[in-house]
């Protein structure tokens, strides 16, 4: 994080769930590390448009988080986001908008984020 102070265990929390999720129950997985508002979008993008609807996707995010005290908007704040700066961050409007239009079977969202 550039704006924010550093997280202690963001990215081995990520990997342990990925390794969990590839060895145990067999899941393709991709792993963004300090993803950027374009690298977390960009993924989840390439999620809507790759998966069908025999596919299943949890999305895992581990990160900073914002709430706009006037709209009540949650926010995920990317590695690159910047504080007092909402256009530098995620709303979760927009996860759910792209989530929403997947043909995915099963799409499940676990934030370890705080507002």
């Amino acid at each position: 994080y550039t704006g924010y102070t550093a997280l202690s265990t963001a990215r081995a929390d990520a990997r342990a769930v990925a390794d969990v999720l590839k060895r145990r129950y067999g899941f393709e997985t991709r792993l963004v590390l300090d993803g950027s508002r374009y690298d977390i979008l960009s993924a989840l993008n390439d999620a809507r448009e790759s998966l069908s609807d025999k596919d299943s996707l949890l999305v895992y995010f581990a990160g900073h988080g914002e709430l706009d005290a006037g709209t009540r908007e949650g926010y995920w704040v990317p590695v690159d986001g910047r504080k007092q700066a909402p256009s530098t961050w995620i709303s979760n409007r927009a996860i759910s908008d792209i989530l929403n239009t997947m043909s995915a079977r099963q799409v499940m969202v676990v934030a370890d984020s705080c507002y």
